[in-house]
């Protein structure tokens, strides 16, 4: 099988009439140079263009016999449809995730032109949107005339024999058998009614193990077929994620040979493990995994600019907060992101790119894609969660919550929401019947109430003022104990560091520039005003040392008492956010540069994986009153952990109150353990700093060491609580 790449001399036709434009392109008047691959905002004079373009190659091609052409459509956004030498090709197809088969039968000549006509639209109506691109058309974080629309990689013809194997999908059927009995389905086009004969081959990657092969013959009629297969495997090796085990893999090939013409294989690298979760409290292959996670946003605007690079180093960063779960959210990432977390064992929550509210004649499409989205991960052992739709309720914009949006809001949260109740269980009911080999969650961010059944929540103390001051979530923790199982949305905006910062707004921070700062840059300034003392703020610096300072307060806060509860009721949770698309005042903690905030440091200390921790933490304290401070220890590691400790309490970051010192042996995957405590009589007002020094040993040898430090507010007669956050408070 060989391929041909198409990359140079593509044109590009902006259409205003989509249904008559092959009609007056015979001449190419109007057309665009075009660079592929790119979205067609990238090229100049078309920035603001929605709707549909044309993409035009002219191309040579002389088949042998007995083989056949397909075009190779990737990351093609959004509804595509095929003209070749003036033949429709195939059928439209939507979405932009899927790779896209196009057999050219008869049409082809030795001189062709091939016509692409990509729509992608503009949601004109926020709340019935038409097109399945999740947060690409409708988020916080992306421009609001943003459009993906576009060839976001190089179209390919692969020329091969009457069978292409396009697909192939494989799990373990039964996990007590032993050997191990391996099924799976082969998707293969064919140009004819045929029969065949298909080998199917297995083999370890990165393990030892012997090589499996079997022979099926089949018969297949004219267009695509589906074929199953079955094999038992000895001693298979189950992959394990980090922490709990090697991230074994294997390669599954398959070889069709036809009667007449050459063989074709296709190759995909699988691996296999049994996932279980009740009441969010997760088990791999049976073992009991507490979940440390963190929102993954996409890691550019457009599908192109997703480069190997900038997925590598998200998933770096991921490890450096030492993440064992990443949930992309809402949307789907080029391959490399899936195929890299297998290899490095990390865990993911895949997203539905479904966001907020969509037109109900939109369902068919939907599951439509569902079921893609699926064949697109399934044999991705890193994907243990499914998500069908995020926050399936009435929203328009985060940062403007007026009293239309916030009473529709509500009664989609608390009330009847199509988008929940009828889009969404579709999808969850079709998803979970075909794929038993991961967790599906019918809709996020749903509370539990008396009157409705929650999921995992989304919730904002400490930013949105709805929630509350950060405090808050002790009321939830204690009152609505269900609701914390797992948090999969909570955080704060903050400021990137100083020299991205500085990109935005000028060290002197000039008040003209706060309009540009919230609508390009998505700055929630009522929000950052509710908790930060702007007016305190004179310097750039002092703006992006507050809102970090914040921001690491309310992750550290959430998080520390998220740990508190392990297991009881909490089973994990997903920080918000990682990382960010585009530069900008967002809840990410790696700025779109790969430059990571000061916030993350302190995040990924109260994230280690054997940890000590103070309660209450940063709280008020007040003159001549005690104030607990009371240490605990939790572990997620499959060993046991020796810690050594020592906190110091010193008034002003000057005079030692307390001091004291030990150490502690955690037990395996064990919940909170009480390891010790001290009391505090503050003598005057100022902040008391609690510094909580942490050293990891090993076999006697100390390797890792940390520092946590919480600042406590002491007020008075003649000191009130600050309140909003000030530089170097």
């Amino acid at each position: 099988m060989s391929v041909i790449i198409l990359e140079n001399d593509w044109h590009l036709l902006p259409v205003k009439n989509k249904e008559d434009w092959y009609q007056t392109t015979s001449n190419e008047s109007g057309f665009f140079a075009a660079v592929l691959p790119g979205p067609w905002q990238r090229i100049s004079g078309l920035e603001g263009h929605h709707g549909t373009v044309v993409y035009r190659n002219q191309f040579n091609l002389s088949l042998p016999k007995n083989h056949y052409a397909t075009l190779i459509l990737d990351r093609a956004c959004y509804l595509t449809r095929i003209r070749l030498n003036g033949n429709w090709v195939g059928k439209p197809q939507a979405g932009y995730f899927q790779k896209r088969h196009i057999a050219f039968e008869d049409q082809l000549e030795k001189e062709n032109t091939l016509d692409i006509e990509v729509t992608c639209n503009k949601e004109n109506d926020l709340t019935q949107k038409r097109q399945v691109l999740g947060i690409f058309s409708h988020w916080d974080m992306l421009p609001r005339n943003l459009n993906p629309g576009g060839l976001h990689s190089l179209p390919e013809i692969k020329i091969h024999g009457p069978i292409l194997p396009v697909g192939l999908r494989c799990h373990v059927d039964q996990w007590e058998h032993k050997p191990a009995h391996i099924v799976g389905e082969i998707d293969l086009i064919s140009v004819r009614n045929t029969s065949a004969w298909l080998t199917v081959e297995m083999k370890p990657l990165n393990c030892d193990g012997a090589t499996v092969k079997i022979e099926i013959p089949c018969h297949l009629k004219r267009g695509k077929n589906t074929r199953l297969f079955s094999m038992h495997y000895q001693d298979l090796k189950k992959w394990w994620p980090k922490g709990l085990g090697a991230a074994n893999l294997y390669q599954v090939s398959a070889k069709v040979k036809p009667e007449k013409g050459p063989a074709e294989t296709i190759d995909e690298v699988v691996g296999f493990r049994k996932v279980e979760m009740h009441d969010f409290n997760l088990k791999i292959n049976d073992v009991p995994l507490f979940m440390r996670g963190a929102n993954m946003s996409p890691v550019a605007p457009y599908l192109s600019e997703m480069t190997d690079d900038k997925i590598l180093g998200v998933l770096n960063d991921a490890e450096g907060l030492n993440l064992n779960l990443v949930r992309v959210h809402s949307h789907v990432s080029p391959k490399l992101l899936y195929q890299e977390a297998d290899r490095r064992g990390m865990l993911l929550w895949q997203d539905m790119p479904l966001q907020w509210l969509y037109h109900p004649k939109l369902m068919p499409e939907i599951r439509r894609q569902g079921r893609r989205l699926m064949h697109y991960i399934y044999n991705h052992p890193s994907v243990v969660m499914f998500c069908c739709a995020n926050e399936p309720i009435y929203m328009e914009d985060t940062g403007k919550m007026k009293i239309k949006q916030t009473v529709l809001t509500l009664w989609n949260y608390f009330g009847p929401s199509h988008m929940r109740d009828v889009i969404a269980r579709g999808l969850w009911r079709d998803l979970k019947q075909k794929d038993t080999n991961r967790i599906y969650i019918q809709s996020s961010g749903e509370l539990e109430t008396p009157i409705a059944e929650g999921s995992d929540t989304h919730l904002y103390p400490g930013w949105y003022p709805a929630f509350g001051p950060v405090e808050r979530f002790d009321w939830f923790a204690a009152k609505l104990p269900r609701n914390i199982r797992f948090v999969s949305e909570f955080g704060a905006q903050s400021f990137p560091n100083l020299e991205t910062s500085r990109s935005m707004l000028s060290d002197k921070l000039d008040s003209h520039n706060w309009p540009q700062v919230v609508s390009a840059y998505f700055a929630q300034i009522p929000n950052l005003r509710n908790w930060i003392d702007f007016d305190a703020c004179k310097t750039l610096a002092d703006l992006v040392e507050v809102t970090q300072a914040h921001q690491a307060r309310v992750s550290r806060y959430i998080i520390d008492r998220l740990r508190h509860h392990k297991y009881k009721p909490t089973g994990g949770f997903t920080h918000f956010l990682l990382n960010e698309a585009m530069v900008g005042v967002t809840w990410s903690l790696v700025d779109a540069h790969g430059h990571r905030k000061q916030s993350f440091d302190v995040v990924s200390r109260c994230l280690e994986p054997a940890n000590l921790y103070v309660l209450p933490g940063e709280v008020r304290a007040e003159v001549d009153k005690p104030l607990p401070v009371e240490i605990y220890g939790v572990n997620d590691e499959q060993n046991e952990v020796t810690l050594r400790w020592q906190v110091e309490v010193l008034m002003m970051g000057r005079d030692t109150l307390s001091a004291k010192k030990g150490g502690i042996k955690l037990p395996v995957d064990c919940a909170r353990v009480e390891v010790g405590y001290l009391k505090v009589h503050p003598t005057q007002e100022g902040f008391i700093n609690i510094i909580l020094s942490v050293e990891k040993y090993m076999s006697g040898n100390r390797i890792k060491e940390w520092q946590h430090c919480y600042r406590v507010e002491v007020c008075g007669p003649n000191r009130k609580h600050v309140g909003k956050r000030k530089p170097n408070t």
